[in-house]
C-alpha cells in the first residue's frame, strides 16, 4: 500500500463588501447602508489515501492469479499480453478449452515454444501445424509447415 499524502491546514479569508442604495417610497426615504462581511476559517488537513490492492502482476484480467502485465484468460500466465492458461512470454495465445504450456513470443496453440509458431507441440521459429490444435504436430526448426518435421523450410509430413 502506498501511504498516500496529506494537504496541511491553511487559512481561508473571504472578504465580502457591498451596500444598498436608498429606497424611496412616497413620503418615506430609507437611506442606503453599507454592508461589510468577513468570513474567516480554516481548511484542512485533507488526507488523500492511495490504496492499490496487492496482487501479482499489473493490469491482468485472468481468472486465477498471474504475474506480468496485461495477461488475460484462465490464468497462471507470466509475461506481457498473453491470453490463456499456463503461458509465459510475450503475446502468446492458447485457444479456448486447451491447456497451455506455451512460452516465447507470438505463439498460438498448445505446448509451443519459440517465436511465431502455430499449433500443438511446435517449437522453433515460424513453424505451422496442419493437424489443428488438438493433435500433436511435433514440428521443430525454422519455417516448417506440416507435421513431424524437423529442420528448415520443410512442407508436408515427416516419417
Amino acid at each position: 500500500t502506498i501511504p498516500g499524502f496529506a494537504i496541511n491546514p491553511f487559512g481561508l479569508n473571504v472578504p465580502l463588501s457591498g451596500g444598498t442604495s436608498p429606497v424611496t417610497i412616497p413620503g418615506f426615504t430609507i437611506p442606503g447602508s453599507p454592508l461589510n462581511l468577513t468570513a474567516n476559517g480554516g481548511l484542512g488537513p485533507i488526507n488523500i489515501p492511495i490504496n492499490i490492492t496487492s496482487a501479482p502482476g499489473f493490469g491482468n484480467s485472468t481468472t486465477t492469479p498471474s504475474s506480468g502485465f496485461f495477461n488475460s484468460g484462465d490464468g497462471s500466465a507470466s509475461g506481457f499480453g498473453n491470453v490463456g492458461p499456463g503461458i509465459s512470454g510475450l503475446w502468446n495465445q492458447v485457444p479456448n478449452a486447451l491447456q497451455g504450456g506455451v512460452s516465447g513470443i507470438y505463439n498460438v496453440g498448445q505446448l509451443a515454444s519459440g517465436v511465431a509458431n502455430l499449433g500443438n507441440t511446435v517449437s522453433g521459429f515460424n513453424n505451422t501445424s496442419t493437424v489443428g490444435h488438438l493433435t500433436a504436430a511435433f514440428n521443430s526448426g525454422v519455417n516448417n509447415i506440416g507435421q513431424m518435421l524437423l529442420g528448415f523450410f520443410s512442407p508436408g509430413a515427416g516419417p
